[in-house]
């Protein structure tokens, strides 16, 4: 993302409100950067993958490979997102603040509009991985642009959610800018019917963390149970829904390090795909 970009919704809340709100915004700025550490595997594992195909001038497989990445960051990261989400202020309550609470909610919502926008991830691989390095420009430049436009705007009128909103679009302006200019390239492949069926998954998660906390109280012994609960709902609705493609599954179990063999079993279950144990089984291990 462009660096620069993200100081101008801090420097337009810290000039219309003081400075707990500042303070506040920047924790949430915090947990939104420790999430997107879940992103950065994709592009190193993406780029050779990119790299080998474009040799070959495989196109197919670039496609697939691009559907297949996508899937699985959104199955990674957006769960993880809005679990966070839910549990803002039972974190911002015992590692910021008790002050800090009344404002979770732009975090809450900073956390998902990112989520949304997680395939702005996979997109500036694809775009660096052909060469579009003008595509890169101008998806930067969307980046600054609508983060200045929409921190002008909203800021002043909705203080720190407004601030939250133009920091989201350092992530969904490039998305919008780098579909539209990779979509003709015909690379770009999206499985909207998988991540329709991973974010209902996930929002079901989310509520079932979020609304026993929200009614009983934000105790460690209780969160620990809405987390389990939640985990529970997550991986029961991904089952249900059959929101796992088998290629996502297939190459989920891939990636497995061997050290985490014994995950293969709950991936198959999860993914409902019976098929994907005995793929894991005959071919190479990672390391």
């Amino acid at each position: 993302m462009t660096t620069s970009s993200t100081y101008v919704d801090r420097l337009v809340l810290a000039s219309i409100s003081n400075l707990d709100s500042v303070g506040f915004y920047n924790y949430a700025l915090l947990f939104v950067g420790g999430t997107l550490v879940l992103s950065v595997p994709f592009s190193t594992i993406l780029l050779p993958r990119l790299s080998e195909h474009l040799g070959r001038d495989d196109r197919s497989a670039i496609r697939a490979v691009t559907r297949t990445s996508i899937t699985l960051l959104a199955l990674i990261y957006v769960p993880f997102a809005l679990a966070i989400a839910a549990l803002g202020p039972f974190l911002l309550r015992y590692l910021v603040g008790a002050s800090f609470v009344q404002d979770s909610f732009p975090m809450a919502v900073l956390l998902a509009l990112t989520a949304v926008a997680i395939p702005v991830t996979i997109l500036r691989s694809l775009a660096g991985g052909i060469r579009r390095t003008p595509s890169l420009m101008r998806a930067s430049a969307a980046a600054l642009g609508s983060n200045i436009v929409l921190s002008i705007l909203l800021v002043p009128r909705i203080g720190i959610l407004g601030a939250a909103i133009g920091n989201s679009a350092m992530y969904w302006g490039p998305l919008i800018v780098l579909y539209v200019e990779l979509r003709g390239t015909g690379l770009v492949d999206v499985d909207l019917r998988s991540l329709t069926r991973i974010w209902a998954a996930a929002c079901a998660m989310a509520a079932s963390i979020a609304l026993p906390l929200l009614t009983w109280g934000y105790r460690p012994l209780l969160v620990v149970g809405c987390l389990a609960l939640g985990l529970g709902v997550l991986l029961a609705g991904l089952r249900v829904a059959r929101a796992i493609p088998s290629d996502a599954a297939d190459r989920l179990v891939d990636l497995l390090p061997r050290r985490l063999g014994f995950l293969v079993p709950a991936v198959c279950w999860v993914s409902a795909c019976g098929e994907c144990q005995h793929r894991r089984l005959t071919r190479p291990l990672s390391g």
